[in-house]
């Protein structure tokens, strides 16, 4: 278990305890999918070795015109 825990107060606010020194900031998307498009998704992930989130990723990515993906990148 983490010793961060320990530091913790019910009710209290420990986002400092738990966020990444990356500063990388990420966002929780929630999406509707039925059970044959989760199925796909899942193979899609494990025939490529990576996570259901990398698949999405690589698949917004492949699906944004080249300039906008370039121009996005930091």
């Amino acid at each position: 278990m983490d010793d961060r825990y320990e530091e913790c107060e019910l009710g209290a606010d420990v986002t400092h305890l738990f966020k990444s020194d990356s500063g990388k900031v990420t966002v929780l998307v929630s999406v509707s999918l039925d059970a044959e498009d989760l199925a796909r998704l899942e193979k899609l992930g494990r025939d490529s070795g990576t996570t259901v989130a990398q698949v999405i990723r690589d698949a917004i990515a492949a699906y944004q015109p080249e300039t906008e993906a370039v121009s996005g990148q930091r």
